[in-house]
């Protein structure tokens, strides 16, 4: 008989020996990629800028986009709406230019949004950098990370621009000591590809709290900046001088992420803005433990129907002779049967993922699952 487990199957399959466990498994990794895309905005209150940032989030797919430079404030950005995206704001405390005190919001996928959590114990009450925290947490979906979404003002005043990035270097500390992959990204006004920057000090300290938040700097060569007007960039003394003129670009949005988390980034050509997107992959990973099928085989066409006579003549029939039970005799019957089978065509089993493909699978397999 052919058998599954408690299955009545073909003659050449059976029921297992009781000492045998019909399932086992085997640990895989499944891979979770979490799109995030940041963009200045300049303002979502210029006219056709929803729609132009709803496009982007459509085009691309995107689960958590960071929307920085809005210039809205905390009250507008509690009623901001975009389909398909639960909306994030700074902390309430978070203090700035008045009705400009919003200048950041994170946008989050519904379907993702359900485990999200907001983290405004990142942030302190001093804070005059807007930023927004957040923890997706969903063990079995391969979930548990931070995301934080920052935008720093161009600050004239040096002692504002030193506080700051205090803020931003506590900030950071905080999401590590959390031991979960963190990813920060926005527009920080900082370019780590250039030396010659007006904070080129900054940025330099700033990688330093990164590495010691045991983070990196994801690279990048694409400018992520372009002024809309053409400017000087040579060093002549004169103001008349017959220099050709360039659009001034910069790398001043950036992105920051575990060292052990897998991340990709990558500049998209299309922006409604002088502001380029970043488009980031977060790759995380989920241990599965693949729970396999257990069938079990007998493989009689390999047994000669001579041996098995043969066996079958060694078996103690008597007692079918001196039962009148039609029960009694049919349990001796089977009894012999199997014992002759255990001896000539013993189970084999056959462990099938149920996850894979059965196109390579005998028929008789296939039956038997």
């Amino acid at each position: 008989m052919r058998k599954s487990q408690g299955e009545k199957t073909n003659d050449n399959y059976g029921k297992p020996p009781l000492h045998l466990a019909a399932d086992s498994g085997q640990s895989t990794v499944k891979h979770t990629s979490i799109k995030t895309l940041t963009i200045n905005v300049s303002g979502l209150k210029s006219y056709g800028r929803i729609d132009q940032v709803r496009n982007l989030l459509i085009k691309y797919k995107i689960d958590v986009a960071v929307l920085t430079e809005t210039e809205i404030s905390h009250d507008m950005a509690k009623t901001f709406n975009i389909d398909g995206y639960k909306v994030f704001c700074p902390p309430h405390f978070t203090t700035g230019p008045r009705g400009k005190e919003a200048g950041v919001i994170t946008l989050v996928a519904k379907d993702i949004a359900i485990y999200a959590i907001e983290r405004p114990d990142l942030n302190n009450k001093e804070d005059t950098i807007p930023s927004v925290w957040i923890q997706l947490k969903n063990i079995k979906a391969g979930l548990n990370c931070i995301i934080g979404g920052v935008y720093r003002r161009n600050r004239k005043s040096t002692d504002e621009v030193k506080k700051e990035f205090l803020q931003l270097q506590q900030q950071f500390l905080g999401a590590a000591q959390s031991n979960k992959t963190v990813l920060v990204l926005g527009d920080i006004n900082i370019d780590h590809n250039n030396p010659e920057h007006k904070l080129a000090k900054e940025a330099k300290d700033l990688l330093a709290i990164v590495e010691a938040a045991n983070m990196r700097h994801l690279p990048n060569k694409v400018p992520t900046w372009k002024s809309h007007g053409f400017h000087r960039i040579c060093k002549c003394s004169s103001r008349a001088c017959g220099c050709q003129r360039h659009q001034q670009t910069s790398c001043i949005d950036n992105a920051y992420v575990s060292l052990v988390a897998k991340a990709s980034l990558r500049v998209l050509d299309e922006t409604p803005t002088d502001h380029f997107p970043l488009l980031i992959n977060l790759q995380t990973d989920r241990v599965v433990k693949t729970k396999l099928k257990s069938i079990w085989f007998r493989d009689i066409a390999k047994m000669s129907a001579l041996d098995f006579e043969n066996s079958l003549g060694l078996q103690d029939w008597s007692s079918i002779y001196e039962s009148n039970d039609a029960n009694d005799i049919l349990k001796t019957i089977l009894a012999n049967t199997n014992s002759s089978l255990d001896k000539l065509a013993p189970f084999k089993e056959i462990k099938i993922r149920k996850d894979k493909p059965k196109l390579s699978l005998r028929k008789d397999t296939l039956a038997a699952m």
